[in-house]
């Protein structure tokens, strides 16, 4: 009895600590398959970004059946280690969770704390709401993907310099994702309310769905953005429910219900104005092969990912990147030919087959008087496939004293080139097969 009676104390301490220093969060998720008995496993994707690296669970259920929790992942996604004067240091984490959900009928998960870091804008407490609907969706027979979506938790900008912060709302299902403002109440949001100096768009571009927050001119600060991300279908569809009823969703419109509904909140800082807002002097450039914004990179299971990134800036040179993905993603930095080449690294895993996932980076400079300047933020979708196949026809010329089957050519020929070859490099995944066989 008294080990409990210690515990709970300390464990409601703990919360309220760690809620006490909130920079941002964000939740996506994914069906992952329909089990013999009609139950779902769904797989969920939550990063949260505090002073110190700590987690939450998003254990939450606010509405509907959110089923049971399985196995949960988590680790560190970026870290500034307390090289920031101040109260400016951060740590993001990501937390991937199963659960099995007994129902294809929506539901809600909720995060909430207080309180947010101090803010110009009067935010104060912080909430974070998840909106999952499984049934099975008209176009595709299955049940729907969220969009895919990240942000870096905290970006920074001089007073006198404006700036586009592009955010892809990509969606798997090839639905419109957009973004908008929280307008709940305690729910979707604290303050309900874009601060002054910021303005919020949402743009279509080669099939892709981009949010637009510009940032005008505002007083120095930080700055908490509560905004949501949706998702509405390109044409009308029905959601069919295992208990018979059915829901019509369709395209985008101020009365519209969303086919699901997820939290993006990050903080923005606004630091005292500089001599140049010129790209390549204060604040960093991108320099090519460094990807474009929204550009669509493919990754293979099981096998790492690199993406080179290269970022230049006169007056202070770079410190390296500022960077949010998936879990395990890296990031490091080498010089060549007077430009900073800064390096991302990834390796999907097998569960990750099929599906998408956003990558944010921004260069950073080393300080100056102890103000680390900023690039504009980019940000892709990595699409998570299998190796290629790649036959190859090989025409060898074997002698042997007396006569050779096929099934002695396989185990005294075949086998041991192809062990010899993935000795070599090819993946161990590769086979070899004998097509045919000539006599002289």
């Amino acid at each position: 009895m008294s080990f409990f009676t210690i515990v709970l104390p300390l464990q409601m301490l703990f919360s309220a600590t760690i809620g006490s220093h909130f920079w941002g969060g964000s939740m996506t998720f994914s069906p992952k398959g329909v089990y013999q008995n009609g139950s779902y496993k769904v797989e969920f994707r939550f990063k949260q970004t505090f002073d110190r690296c700590s987690y939450f669970t998003w254990n939450n259920c606010i509405s509907g059946n959110c089923g049971i929790e399985g196995s949960l992942k988590s680790g560190e996604i970026y870290n500034t280690a307390g090289r920031h004067a101040g109260d400016f240091n951060w740590c993001q984490t990501e937390g991937i969770r199963t659960r099995l959900i007994p129902t294809d009928n929506p539901f809600s998960l909720s995060e909430r704390s207080g309180n947010w870091v101090s803010l110009q804008n009067g935010v104060v407490s912080w909430r974070l709401l998840t909106v999952v609907d499984l049934g099975k969706r008209s176009d595709t027979n299955k049940a729907n993907r969220s969009p895919v979506t990240t942000s870096i938790s905290f970006v920074s900008v001089p007073q006198n310099c404006p700036r586009m912060y592009t955010l892809v709302t990509f969606d798997p299902d090839n639905d419109q994702g957009r973004c908008r403002y929280g307008t709940l109440l305690d729910q979707e949001c604290s303050v309900c309310q874009l601060p002054l100096g910021f303005t919020l768009t949402q743009n279509r571009i080669k099939e892709k769905d981009f949010c637009s927050l510009r940032y005008n001119k505002a007083t120095t600060g930080v700055y908490g953005l509560e905004l949501v991300v949706e998702d509405f279908p390109q044409q009308n569809i029905i959601l069919s429910y295992n208990n018979g009823s059915r829901a019509f969703r369709g395209p985008f419109n101020q009365a519209a219900s969303p086919l699901s509904k997820l939290p993006l909140h990050f903080a923005v800082k606004v630091d005292p104005p500089i001599a140049s807002c010129d790209e390549g002097v204060f604040l960093p450039k991108f320099v090519p092969p460094t990807p474009e914004n929204g550009d669509t990179i493919q990754a293979v299971i099981n096998q790492e990912l690199k993406i080179i990134i290269n970022a230049t800036a006169s007056e202070a040179g770079i410190r390296g990147l500022v960077i949010s993905g998936p879990l395990n993603i890296t990031s490091s930095s080498e010089r060549s030919d007077g430009l900073e080449q800064l390096v991302l690294k990834w390796t999907p895993r097998s569960d990750d087959l099929g599906e998408y996932f956003p990558i944010c980076f921004i260069a950073e400079t080393n300080p100056i008087n102890s103000t680390y300047y900023q690039s504009d933020m980019r940000c892709i979708i990595v699409e998570v496939g299998n190796p290629p196949e790649t036959v190859v026809g090989l025409r060898m010329m074997v002698e042997s004293t007396d006569a050779l089957t096929e099934a002695e050519i396989e185990e005294e020929v075949i086998k041991p080139l192809q062990e010899e070859l993935i000795r070599n490099g090819l993946p161990n995944t590769t086979t070899l097969s004998l097509r045919r066989v000539y006599s002289p």
